[in-house]
C-alpha cells in the first residue's frame, strides 16, 4: 500500500480494450509540406516563469511535452492538475495541407467543437488526445495520440474511423481517461477531502480569513506598496505593511479579529508563500481578461527596456488594440528580465509571452519602439525579425521620442538656447544644493506675493490661487517660453493612450503652421510681452537701437554692425524657430510614409472631405491585403459607395474630429454591422502605434515598486505586482469569490474552503 498512489484507486488495471488505432501500424504515411510553412508561433515553447512548484515548467505545445510518468512520482498529481487547469491546446489558424494517400488534406478547426478532448501541435502538425496524455499509464505502448501524434486527415470524422475508433466504447482506454479527468477536477470526491470533513462554520471562517488576505494583497499591490517587513516576528512593533494591514482589519471588524485570535498560525493565510500565490492568481486573472478583451482581433506591441534598481535589464510589453466598443486600449501585459538587449533575445522573450497566452504572431499589425538600433535596424533589428513572420506588423518610430529628439537638437545646436539652458541648470543646482538658499528664494517669492496683495493688484488669496491655476506663476512669463513651448500641446497629446496615427500627424502639421505663423506675424507681440515682464521684475532692458556687441566687445570679434533689435529678432527668435521647423520636417516628413498618406482618406476633418475611395482601396491592396481576400475587396468597394452617402448624413457622425471617435460611433449606432469591412479597416488603422509613452509610465510604476529598500524583489513577484498596480481598473472588478475558487484548485490544501 505504501507504493500506491491516489490514482491507483481510480483506474482499472490490465485494461486491454483499446482501439486498433492506438497502434502505429495502421496509420498511412503522410508527406508533410516543407518546413517553410508559415507558423503562428515562434521561439521556445516553455515558459520563462515556472507554472508549477519545484521549478517544473509548463509546456504548451502537445508535440514536445514530457510524458507525465517521466516526472517525479510525488509531483505527477500536481503536473496533471496544472495541465487540466490550462485545458487542451486548440489553436485556430490557417492549418497547412499535408499529402495523404495522394490527396492534400488538412486539419479542421470545427473538430475541436465535436471532439473537445482533441488538441493540435503546431510543432509536429499533428493531433493529440488531451485526457489520454494526462492519465493513460500505457502511453509508451499506445502512443499515437499521446507521443507521436496523429496526422492522417482522410475521413477522420466518419463512423468507425480514426477519431471515433479512438474514443471507443465506455470501457475503452480513452473513456477511462475522460472519467479520471472528471474525478480529479471534482475535488469533493478526493479521498483526503472525504476523510477531512469540516463543519460549515469552520469553512466560513476559513473563507473569511482568505478574503482578508486577498483584499490585503489586492490593496497593497494596487497602491504599489511593499508587502514584507524587516522583522515579522510576533514581538515586532512593525511587521510590515501586509501583517499590519491584516491586524488593522481585525481591529476594525470584531468577527475577523476573533477568528484571527482563535486560528492557529499555519492557518491564517499570512505566510509570504500564500501572499505570492494570491498575487499571482490576481495578476493572471488580469492578463486573462486582457487576452479575452483582445479575442481574435489584431493587435500591436509597444516595447521598451529600462534598468531597474538592482541593475537588471527589464523589458516592458504593452498590447495596443481596439476593443469591441471601438475604444483604443493600451494595456500593460508583462515585464520580463532579459540578459541582453539584442534583437534575437528580445524577440525570443516576446514570443514566449505570446505562446503562454495563445497570442498569434500572425495577428500582429504594428510595432512601436524607440529609435534604438537594436529596434529599428533594417537588417537584424527587432522590427525586421517580426516583419519576416508577420509582413503586416508595420514599425512606427515613437512620435514622442521623435519630438524629444527634435527639441534636444534645438537646445544643443542653437548656441544662445544652449547657453540659456546651461545657465538655468547652474542656477537650479546652486539653489537646490543648499537648504538655506532654497528657503531664502521661497521667502523672497512669498514677500513679492504679499506686496502684490497690499498694492491691490491681487484682491484675495483665493483669486491668487485661481490665477496660479489658470495662468501660472506670472501670466507675463508665458511669452518668454512661447518659442520653445509651442510644441507642448503636441507633446502632451502624444502621451495619451487613445490618440490615433492620423490625429498625431495632423497635430504635427498644425504645430508647424503655428511655428511659421509666430515667425512671420508675432514678433512684435512677443517682444512686448518680454518687455513687460522685464519691467515688472526690474530687469534691465538694453537700448534696441544700439549696435550689438559680441564677446568681450573687441573690434575683431564684431562681424556685422547690427542693432540689438535685429540680433534678438533674426539671430535668436527666427533662428530658433527655423531650426525647430527644420528638425520637425526631418523627424516627421510629410508624404514620405505612404501608409499614413493613404490612411488619411478615412479622416473626418471638414466633414469627410478627405474621403477618397481610390485611396482607401489602395490602402487595402498595398498594406492590408492579408486581412481582406479578393472577394472582400470587391465587397468593400461596393460597401464604401453606400457608406460615403449614408454615414456623413447622420447627426451622430457630425463634428467627429478623430478616427477613434468614428470607430466608437460606428459600434454605438450598430453601423459596424451594416458596414463590417469598413469597420475592420478603421480598426486596423487605429491599431497602429503612435508613441511608447505607456511603457515609460510602466517603468515609473516599476520604480515605485522596486525601490532601493526593496531591490531584491523577485522578477515574477515584481511583474505580478506591476500588472495589478498599472491595470487596477481590471483588478478592482475581480470577484473575491472567483479568486478563492482559483486559490482552492491551485493545489491540494489541508483546509477546506467549500
Amino acid at each position: 500500500m505504501k507504493n500506491q498512489k491516489i490514482f491507483d484507486f481510480f483506474e482499472k488495471k490490465n485494461d486491454e480494450s483499446t482501439s486498433d488505432l492506438n497502434g502505429t501500424n495502421n496509420i498511412s504515411p503522410c508527406i508533410s509540406e516543407p518546413a517553410s510553412i508559415k507558423r503562428p508561433r515562434l521561439g521556445n515553447e516553455t515558459l520563462d516563469e515556472p507554472l508549477l512548484s519545484n521549478n517544473l515548467q509548463y509546456v504548451s505545445d502537445p508535440g514536445i511535452r514530457i510524458p507525465i510518468l517521466q516526472h517525479p512520482i510525488e509531483l505527477q498529481d500536481e503536473v496533471r492538475r496544472a495541465y487540466i487547469d490550462k485545458g487542451p491546446i486548440q489553436p485556430i489558424y490557417d492549418y497547412p495541407f499535408t499529402e495523404c494517400e495522394g490527396q492534400k488534406r488538412r486539419f479542421q478547426s470545427s473538430w475541436f467543437q465535436k471532439y473537445p478532448w482533441l488538441e493540435f501541435s503546431i510543432e509536429k502538425q499533428s493531433a493529440f488526445c488531451f485526457p489520454c496524455y494526462v492519465f493513460d499509464t500505457n502511453s509508451a505502448q499506445f502512443d499515437t495520440f499521446t507521443v507521436t501524434g496523429f496526422k492522417n486527415w482522410k475521413r477522420v470524422d466518419c463512423k468507425n474511423r480514426s477519431f471515433k475508433r479512438h474514443e471507443g466504447d465506455g470501457n475503452s482506454r480513452h473513456s477511462f481517461a475522460m472519467r479520471k479527468r472528471g474525478d480529479l477536477k471534482n475535488l469533493d470526491q478526493h479521498i483526503d477531502r472525504r476523510l477531512e470533513k469540516q463543519s460549515s462554520k469552520q469553512i466560513e471562517q476559513n473563507r473569511l480569513l482568505l478574503k482578508v488576505s486577498i483584499e490585503s494583497v489586492k490593496f497593497l499591490a494596487m497602491q504599489g506598496c511593499a508587502f514584507r517587513g524587516h522583522d515579522e516576528s510576533v514581538a515586532s512593533k512593525n511587521g510590515g505593511n501586509y501583517l499590519e494591514l491584516v491586524t488593522l482589519l481585525g481591529r476594525m471588524n470584531p468577527e475577523i479579529g476573533s477568528t484571527l485570535e482563535k486560528t492557529s498560525k499555519n492557518a491564517k493565510y499570512t505566510s509570504p508563500e500564500i501572499q505570492r500565490e494570491i498575487l499571482k492568481i490576481i495578476a493572471n486573472i488580469v492578463r486573462d481578461k486582457i487576452r479575452a478583451e483582445i479575442g481574435e482581433a489584431k493587435f500591436c506591441i509597444l516595447v521598451d527596456e529600462a534598468i531597474d534598481e538592482s541593475s537588471k535589464e527589464q523589458m516592458a510589453i504593452i498590447l495596443r488594440y481596439v476593443d469591441r466598443d471601438g475604444f483604443i486600449r493600451e494595456r500593460f501585459f508583462e515585464v520580463v528580465h532579459v540578459e541582453n538587449t539584442s534583437a534575437l533575445t528580445l524577440k525570443k522573450e516576446i514570443c514566449n509571452v505570446f505562446n503562454q497566452y495563445n497570442l498569434l504572431t500572425e495577428n500582429l499589425r504594428g510595432q512601436g519602439y524607440d529609435g534604438a538600433s537594436n529596434m529599428r535596424e533594417e537588417w537584424n533589428g527587432l522590427q525586421t525579425l517580426f516583419l519576416k513572420d508577420s509582413p503586416h506588423a508595420y514599425y512606427i518610430h515613437c512620435f514622442a521620442h521623435r519630438l524629444q529628439l527634435a527639441l534636444v537638437a534645438v537646445s544643443k545646436e542653437v548656441h544662445d538656447v544652449w547657453r540659456f539652458f546651461s545657465t538655468l541648470t547652474s542656477a537650479i543646482n546652486f539653489v537646490g544644493s543648499s537648504a538655506k538658499r532654497h528657503f531664502q528664494l521661497k521667502s523672497i517669492r512669498k514677500a513679492e506675493i504679499n506686496n502684490l496683495i497690499k498694492l491691490g493688484e491681487i484682491d484675495t488669496v483665493s483669486t491668487l490661487l485661481q490665477d496660479l491655476v489658470d495662468k501660472g506663476l506670472n501670466s507675463n512669463i508665458r511669452g518668454e517660453a512661447k518659442v520653445l513651448g509651442i510644441s507642448n500641446k503636441l507633446c502632451q497629446t502624444l502621451q495619451t493612450n487613445d490618440i490615433d496615427i492620423l490625429n498625431a500627424m495632423n497635430l504635427v502639421s498644425t504645430t508647424r503652421l503655428n511655428l511659421q505663423q509666430i515667425r512671420d506675424d508675432r514678433w512684435e507681440g512677443f517682444l512686448w510681452s518680454v518687455l513687460k515682464f522685464c519691467e515688472s521684475n526690474d530687469v534691465e532692458v538694453p537700448d534696441f537701437d544700439d549696435c550689438y556687441t559680441r564677446g568681450t566687445k573687441r573690434s575683431c570679434q564684431q562681424k556685422n554692425n547690427i542693432t540689438v533689435h535685429d540680433h534678438y529678432h533674426f539671430e535668436i527668435f527666427n533662428a530658433v524657430i527655423d531650426f525647430q521647423l527644420m528638425t520637425l520636417n526631418e523627424r516627421f516628413p510629410e508624404g514620405t510614409i505612404e501608409l499614413l498618406t493613404l490612411s488619411n482618406a478615412l479622416s473626418l476633418v471638414d466633414g469627410f472631405k478627405s474621403f477618397s475611395l481610390p485611396d482607401i482601396c489602395s490602402l487595402v491592396d498595398k498594406f492590408y491585403y492579408y486581412d481582406f481576400n479578393l472577394e472582400e475587396r470587391g465587397d468593400l468597394e461596393r460597401e464604401l459607395d453606400h457608406y460615403k452617402f449614408d454615414v456623413p448624413c447622420h447627426a451622430q457622425f457630425q463634428n467627429l474630429n478623430s478616427l477613434h471617435h468614428l470607430c466608437q460611433t460606428l459600434a454605438r449606432t450598430t453601423k459596424s454591422v451594416i458596414y463590417p469591412l469598413t469597420d475592420r479597416l478603421v480598426r486596423l488603422v487605429l491599431t497602429l502605434p503612435v508613441s511608447t509613452a505607456t511603457t515609460e509610465r510602466a517603468f515609473s510604476g516599476m520604480k515605485l515598486i522596486k525601490t532601493p529598500l526593496c531591490n531584491k524583489i523577485e522578477n515574477g513577484l515584481m511583474a505580478n505586482t506591476m500588472v495589478v498596480y498599472i491595470e487596477r481598473d481590471i483588478a478592482l472588478g475581480i470577484d473575491t469569490e472567483f479568486i478563492i475558487n482559483k486559490f482552492d484548485v491551485l493545489k491540494n490544501r489541508k483546509i477546506r474552503h467549500k
